[in-house]
């Protein structure tokens, strides 16, 4: 498989609380169905603060996290830091969650893997940049 990526993508690393904004307010985010296993798993489990929580903030019919009266995720926190990943670290994150502001797009042998500019620092990086991107190729053999 092919893969192309633009040359600043490295360059991105999230802020967190210092972002002037959130990703996870204004929309809903939906969660894989690995991840919804996991949740069920764990709503179940020994750890009742985290057990709750999950039972709180996932809607399981939709398949999407709660959101409070102003759209923002049950699990965000007033600082904008994410309360499930302060709870159980960066493996409990659901794709959507995990790969944001990543995207990719794949057709015939090519995965393309580029930056959202939703995204602030996105956005920064992506309109700070004094030269023309580039985009870099690399092949890996095989299909994913």
């Amino acid at each position: 498989m092919l893969y192309t990526i633009p040359d600043y993508y490295k360059d991105f690393s999230c802020i967190a609380k210092a972002c002037e904004d959130t990703c996870c307010a204004g929309w809903q985010i939906v969660i894989d169905e690995k991840s919804k296993k996991r949740y069920a798993k764990a709503a179940l489990g020994p750890d009742k603060k985290i057990a709750r929580k999950l039972r709180q903030c996932v809607n399981w019919r939709e398949g999407v996290f709660r959101q409070d009266t102003e759209k923002r995720c049950a699990f965000l926190k007033e600082d904008n830091l994410c309360r499930l990943y302060q709870m159980a670290g960066k493996d409990s994150l659901c794709k959507t969650c995990k790969m944001y502001p990543r995207h990719v797009e794949e057709f015939e042998g090519v995965r393309e893997i580029s930056l959202s500019l939703s995204c602030p620092e996105v956005a920064r990086i992506i309109l700070g940049k004094k030269e023309p991107v580039h985009f870099l190729n690399y092949e890996k053999p095989g299909e994913e």
